[in-house]
């Protein structure tokens, strides 16, 4: 694992790299694919509230730029299919940004079984229940890191009272892909597939906070 972890931290080659994601996420699933036939046919409550993110979801980036594009198109099937999938989730804002580093690599069909891994396997889930347990509970932890490693700055940004939650839920709800570069999202997704979300949300938050430690202060 180790190795593996080691490997993909250099990065995966684009042209394998939604191939990797699948194996690594074990998403193959022939009963997931049926179902997305089956739901992305059918009427979501969330369809009004999807189609008015599309526009604000990766507009910088191509595949996605263009109102009513194949792109737009596909991420609107995908969040549509998984509001139905789990109604206890439905649609919230992030998700989009979740699905859209999966497009850009593997058919909609394949994205939405990865999505689903993401969000069961990869605990993903619970940061976007009704109470948002799961984004709480690592929010707790990061600030509970922040004080560890990087006590200075944890005591600098509590003197201008500015608050973990308040630059780290858009982190944390959307693996970083709402502010950053896609290059960096995809290297962030690698790490994800092969270590957890919740390792490689508090390693790589602590590393961007390190790194800007002293313009921060």
């Amino acid at each position: 694992p180790h190795l593996v972890s080691a490997k993909l931290r250099a990065g995966i080659p684009p042209k394998v790299r939604g191939v990797i994601w699948q194996a690594m996420s074990q998403s193959a699933s022939l009963n997931l694919e049926t179902v997305y036939g089956q739901l992305v046919v059918e009427h979501s409550p969330y369809e009004r509230i999807i189609q008015r993110d599309l526009a604000r979801t990766f507009p910088g980036i191509e595949m996605f730029k263009q109102e009513g594009g194949t792109g737009q198109q596909a991420l609107e099937r995908v969040l549509k299919a998984y509001s139905l999938y789990d109604s206890l989730v439905g649609y919230c804002q992030g998700l989009a940004f979740l699905v859209g580093p999966l497009l850009l690599n593997m058919p909609e069909q394949q994205a939405f079984c990865v999505f689903v891994r993401i969000m069961e396997t990869y605990e993903m889930r619970t940061m976007f229940t009704l109470n948002m347990e799961g984004l709480q509970l690592r929010l707790y932890q990061f600030s509970s890191l922040l004080d560890q490693i990087l006590p200075d700055l944890s005591d600098f940004l509590k003197l201008h009272e500015v608050n973990v939650p308040m630059y780290a839920s858009q982190w944390f709800l959307t693996l970083f892909a709402y502010a950053f570069p896609m290059e960096l999202i995809l290297r962030i997704y690698d790490i994800v597939f092969a270590e957890g979300a919740a390792e490689t949300i508090m390693r790589v938050s602590i590393a961007m906070l390190k790194r800007s430690e002293s313009k921060l202060m």
